[in-house]
């Protein structure tokens, strides 16, 4: 196998991971598919200038898309903690900060900056009753 039909299969790998996993950011690409940080960045340019993918900046990340889902609502990503904490507040509705630093072993801290990331983008919201904030799902 030559040198270009090498590439041509290392760029239909990550197309069709991104096809799969919209939104993927670098790092999480990289670790998936276990290439080395110059030769994704490399095939991933090459996939932009193809107009196979396109990327968005969304805050610290810059995440990758297919084609496809140009022009479409692109839906706000969350992070695995972020979600497992929504999972959390879907079974036990009405759960405040204690109740989340105990399931997660996480600091206060580090649970009040993932539900005010959460607030934001609204899929939680806080009501505050006698000094505690307790939570739940939007619908």
């Amino acid at each position: 196998m030559n040198r270009f039909d090498i590439s041509k299969k290392v760029r239909r790998k990550i197309l069709s991971y991104i096809k799969r996993n919209p939104g993927s950011h670098f790092s999480h690409i990289l670790k998936r598919l276990e290439l080395s940080s110059g030769r994704l960045t490399y095939h991933i340019m090459k996939l932009t200038e193809a107009e196979k993918i396109f990327a968005i900046y969304n805050g610290y990340w810059k995440r990758f898309y297919p084609m496809a889902m140009k022009g479409e609502t692109i839906p706000n990503p969350i992070t695995p903690r972020q979600k497992d904490t929504c999972d959390f507040i879907r079974k036990h509705p009405g759960a405040t900060y204690m109740d989340l630093v105990g399931k997660f072993g996480k600091t206060r801290q580090a649970i009040i900056y993932h539900m005010n990331k959460l607030i934001k983008i609204g899929l939680v919201r806080g009501e505050r009753v006698k000094n505690k904030f307790h939570f739940y799902l939007e619908k």
